[in-house]
This record gives structure tokens, sequence and C-alpha cells, in this order.
């Protein structure tokens, strides 16, 4: 999900700062390039520091270290104090994340601008961090695009998840059409416990399977079982789907219904999940079907319901690729991508409103019986017992006739 970032009340910078080095023509004429290598430090969730060692002789007289997401949003400016010492001069910068948080796993890019005593300015090259949970020491395996870093387990395990992302995104790509990201990370966290714990501590109270998809990241809560490799096999196409999807649309992916973007992520995955099958099954039955416009915008919270809207989302996505082709479903794609309504988008590409729609897939794919349908297996026997009940209403109507008034 996009972040919101927030700029701290108390590290706002001077305009008159801004002026001096980046507008005036005097600032420009003195600025040059510096040499500050930084170390970057955080405490996931807590604390964040930049320590830069300038490579100068010279006084600084000011320093501040500018921090934003290396795919482009909103500019932190931190000011920097300066530790003056003789053989070790140190820049020092530090941002309380319990306050401000930033998105766990987020690449920045940060620089440093300084100026000295003698009225210069400088500024150095840029360099970048990634906000990982640092609370864990992952372990990293990489190849190609991809990037596996898991906590538990040899590295047979992160090579297993390894082959199966790069064979799970070459079944996206023929299944989809969709190309594949530039980079994908998968985090492995040893429980939903974690995972959830970590999402908190960053602002974001997710729970279990979770893809941050501007980022290129999934996040699996699967502990160190043999038993859990098919929890991997079912959730990561899951997950990567979104990816792809976010590829492919860019931030119209925000404007994709729930059930559309649920339903193909969920359709992707290698083990069904045998409770979707029930809870459709248990919905048709009882007649407890979902509205497909209701999970247009975001599915129910309730476990029970939150199992049928993706068990209904992947059956309605499946009747809309068995009827209409890839094809329909790629043009459904192109109209949410410029912007139409969740029900416009289905009237446009399949010239027919949702509700008929909806209609036409319980008829078709889940036999959801109409009025005559319910009725029809006693049909039979309705047909033998009328002419039953006919022949006794005739027979009380002739005796009630027959019979002579009784005498007092």
């Amino acid at each position: 999900m996009a972040w919101p970032m927030k700029r701290p009340a108390l590290l706002a910078i001077s305009l008159a700062f801004l002026v001096s080095a980046v507008i005036s023509p005097e600032g420009l004429a003195q600025t040059f390039e510096i040499n500050i290598p930084t170390e970057v430090e955080f405490q996931f969730g807590s604390q964040l520091s930049f320590t830069g060692f300038p490579d100068s002789t010279d006084t600084i007289s000011r320093a501040v270290v500018f921090m934003r997401p290396s795919r482009g949003g909103e500019t932190l400016v931190l000011e920097a104090s300066i530790i003056e010492d003789t053989t070790n001069p140190r820049l020092k910068a530090a941002l309380d994340l319990r306050p401000s948080p930033i998105q766990p796993f987020e690449l920045f890019t940060f620089w440093w601008q300084v100026d000295f005593t003698s009225g210069a300015n400088a500024s150095s090259p840029a360099q970048e961090f990634r906000y990982e949970d640092n609370r864990f020491a992952w372990k990293q395996l990489s190849e190609d695009r991809v990037t596996i870093s898991w906590v538990e387990g040899d590295v047979d395990r992160g090579r297993d998840v390894l082959l199966l992302t790069q064979d799970a995104l070459d079944g996206l790509r023929q299944s989809l059409g969709f190309m594949a990201p530039e980079k994908v990370a998968v985090y492995l966290y040893p429980s939903a416990a974690d995972l959830q714990s970590g999402m908190q501590i960053g602002g974001a109270p997710w729970i279990g399977a979770h893809t941050v998809p501007e980022l290129g990241v999934v996040l699996l809560a699967v502990p160190n079982t043999t038993e859990a490799f098919i929890t991997i096999e079912r959730d990561l196409p899951h997950e990567l789907t979104h990816l792809l999807l976010y590829d492919r649309m860019g931030e119209s992916y925000r404007n994709l219904p729930a059930w559309l973007s649920e339903g193909l992520a969920t359709l992707q995955e290698r083990q069904a999940n045998p409770a979707y099958r029930f809870e459709l099954e248990q919905a048709v039955e009882a007649d407890a079907l979902l509205d497909t416009e209701s999970l247009c915008a975001a599915f129910p919270v309730s476990d029970g319901d939150a199992l049928l809207a993706y068990a209904q989302s992947a059956s309605f996505t499946q009747y809309l690729l068995d009827i209409y082709g890839m094809g329909g479903v790629l043009r459904l794609l192109d109209a949410y991508q410029e912007g139409t309504t969740c029900t416009g988008g289905i009237q446009r590409v399949y010239q027919r409103p949702l509700s008929q729609l909806e209609s036409e897939w319980k008829r078709v794919s889940l036999h959801s019986p109409t009025t005559w349908q319910r009725f029809a297996p006693i049909l039979p026997w309705g047909l033998l017992i009328l002419p039953i009940i006919l022949l006794l209403i005739i027979g009380f109507s002739a005796r009630k006739k027959t019979t002579p008034p009784s005498q007092d």
C-alpha cells in the first residue's frame, strides 16, 4: 500500500539556508561536491540515525541530511549536529520513528548538504539504504531479479523458495500474459505473529501473507516445517500476482475491484485452499452468497465471510475467463486502469450490468436454483397426487349435494 510520510515538526529547515545554498547565484557559485561516508543505523520502528564523516578540512557551520523514498515521494529534511573532533569530525542526524513511521522495506535515497564558515556550500553524492525489519538476522539469496530473505532454515530452504518464485513468475507470465517486475524481494517470517508485530511497528497492521506492490516486496509467514512448504506454494503465487498486476497498472492498481484482484490471485494458487470450496458450497446451499458489488472496495473482516469472499471472487473471475477469455479480462483491466467504476467497467466491457452477469454466473457455475428449479424435484410427485386430490374434491362435492338435510 502507498505510505503517507509525515514531516517531523522539529526537523524543519530554514528558508534562509535553502536560499543561500541552492537558489542564490552566489551560493551556486560556491557550491561543490563533498564526499561524506555515512553510517546508517536504525532500530526498527523506533529510531533512525545518520552519522557522516566529511572528507574536508574546512570548518562546517551547518549540515542537513535529505532523505526520500528512492521511487519518489516526500523528502524529509533532518538537521544535523556537528561533533567537533580534530581527528575525526562527525555529523549526526536522527529521526524518531515512533511518531513518524516510514514504510517498512522501503529503499531510501539520502544526501548531505553543508555550509562552511568560509561561506561555501557543498553537497554529497546520493547514497541508499533499505529500511528492513532488523529485529531478525536475515539470511539472503539472490539470483537474477529475485531475492529471498529468511530467518529459519538452511540455504537449501532459501534455494527452494527462490526456484519456486522463479517458476511461479514464469507461470504467471504464461497464464496472465504479464511481464515480471524488474526486482522481486520475498521475506519469510518465522510466524504470523512475527510478521504482524513487524507491520504494526511500521504502522500497517497486516497479518499473514502480504504484498507491498509498489516496492516489489512479498511478506510470508511460514515456519520452517515440511508442511509449511504447501502454504508457500499456495500463498507465494497469489501474492506475486498482485505484484504483476501493480507492475502492469501502476497506481491505477488501486482502482481494481477487490473481487477481481483477489479473484485473479486466488486462481493462481498451486495448492487450492479446501476451505474455499466448502464455504462456497455452504453459501450456495443456504442461499447466503455475498453480493458481488459489495466486494468491489474491500473484503469482509470476519474469517468466515472473508473466506467466502475469496472463494466467490475466484469462482466469478473463473466464469469471466471461461466465457469471455483472457482477452475480455484484459479489456476489463484496461477499463479500470482508465478510471472506470467497479460496475461501470463491467457494463463497458461486457455490455450488461454487474447484477445480470452475477445471475448468469450463479446459474452456470454454481447451479444456483431459480424458483422453478427449487420446486422441480417434487414436480413428478405433485403430478401424481394432483388427480387424487381432484377426485377427492369432486367426490366430496357430489356427496354434499346428494346428502338430504337432517330432520329436527
